[in-house]
């Protein structure tokens, strides 16, 4: 009943806003930093019957305590411009392609050492004897970040979204709702 057949009309091309959560793990070039939830939206707007472009952030966080000395915590907030191709049944759409941007990263790092102030690195702060806090933001570059999913709009301008996506290091997995604009 969901999928009831319907001619595509010119309603159901235009712009689109969505919102997702989801699973994701974070990762680097030395492997799985954890695994966290992520949240996330953008903007979805059709160029050619076939391509939507779009405007999609997500982000997410993991916090990593090893002892009451010892914390690891990484924000990861990725801004992406997206050119996705896209197949058209009925009411629902399957796209797949992938994009560029930007990811921004405030990490911070508690650490217990014991060595001495020669070890102590700029910006860090002793909190407590012998334990440091280091605060570390970044901006890079993102220029590996396919996806692939499917919108279904049973309830008219609503919809339903789920995708896979890989961004740099990271993959995951997102749930969401789809709104058409016109």
């Amino acid at each position: 009943m969901l999928l009831a057949p319907s001619s595509l009309s010119a309603e159901q091309d235009g712009p689109s806003v969505f919102t997702q959560v989801g699973g994701l793990r974070l990762g680097s070039d030395e492997g799985t930093i954890g695994h966290t939830a992520s949240f996330g939206g953008g903007i979805a707007v059709p160029i050619h019957r076939r391509l939507i472009t779009e405007l999609d952030v997500l982000t997410g966080e993991v916090e990593k305590w090893r002892s009451d000395d010892d914390l690891y915590r990484t924000r990861r907030t990725t801004v992406l411009g997206n050119l996705l191709y896209r197949w058209r049944i009925q009411r629902a759409q399957v796209f797949a392609g992938g994009g560029l941007g930007g990811q921004f990263v405030r990490s911070t790092y508690i650490e217990k050492y014991e060595g001495g102030e020669s070890w102590r690195e700029i910006g860090e702060q002793e909190i407590r004897p012998g334990v440091f806090e280091f605060k570390y933001r970044d901006a890079r570059p993102v220029l590996f970040a396919p996806k692939a999913g499917f919108v279904v709009y049973p309830w008219g301008r609503l919809g339903v979204r789920a995708e896979v996506f890989m961004v740099s290091w990271h993959m995951g997995i997102r749930l969401g709702i789809s709104y058409r604009l016109k």
